[in-house]
């Protein structure tokens, strides 16, 4: 329902919600305090995977294409996603903004907030004009990835595949390393559950070019005639 907010410092009292974003990241143990990682404050995996608003189509700078959401009256929006192929522990929250993409010291052209000092000293009418929520995160936990086979009426485990993927996150190209030299099939699908490529290879090591992938999470999945293994990636 729109109603005036209590804004008296200027005559922006009825702000409009542009869009909602969606984010996602993966959950680790927590690095303890000598670990190179502990101190980095950014985390590559972490980023907007799906954007919601009044008209869709929306491309940002990372090629991020907005869903449009249904309206269903008095204030509240109806969204939909299905994720596939979550197979590790994650978090995901939504992130919204009266704020449009690409405005002017307020945000970049992929819709994140830029820093306050742009817009120079701050002040009450400056900060009803920049509006953000952001909601409490929901934890995704995966499901034990055990492999198992009954051999005699007996369950035994069967140990992980060998295979080794990096570097992730990857830039240009992705290796995965194959000690067998067995003949393997890897095949790379996107969060919506789309096959996006697929190659087989006898080699050592595998080499895949992925310059030419949207930036966002992949699982990559290897196969050779007796093992399987998968793997979360993310292409920058």
């Amino acid at each position: 329902m729109k109603k005036k907010n209590y804004n008296t410092y200027s005559s922006y009292n009825i702000p409009v919600l542009d869009h909602i974003d969606l984010i996602a990241g993966y959950v680790h143990e927590k690095y303890s305090k000598d670990d190179p990682m502990y101190n980095v404050d950014t985390v590559a995996s972490t980023m907007v995977i799906a954007r919601f608003d009044a008209s869709g189509q929306i491309i940002d700078s990372n090629g991020l294409v907005s869903t449009k959401w249904t309206d269903k009256g008095r204030g509240y929006k109806e969204m939909k996603i299905t994720l596939n192929n979550v197979d590790d522990d994650m978090y995901f929250r939504l992130r919204g903004t009266n704020l449009g993409l690409n405005v002017t010291n307020e945000t970049d052209e992929a819709g994140n907030p830029l820093p306050d000092a742009l817009m120079g000293a701050n002040n009450a009418a400056k900060a009803f004009a920049d509006l953000w929520f952001y909601s409490n995160p929901v934890f995704v936990k995966k499901a034990s990835s055990s492999k198992k086979s009954t051999e005699n009426g007996i369950v035994n485990n069967i140990p992980d595949a060998e295979f080794n993927v990096f570097p992730n996150p990857v830039n240009d190209v992705l290796f995965i390393d194959n000690p067998s030299g067995s003949e393997i099939s890897v095949s790379v699908v996107n969060l919506s559950g789309n096959e996006v490529r697929n190659i087989r290879s006898v080699d050592s090591q595998v080499l895949m070019n992925m310059n030419d992938f949207d930036k966002g999470m992949y699982v990559v999945n290897v196969k050779s005639a007796n093992k399987t293994q998968s793997f979360k990636i993310v292409k920058n």
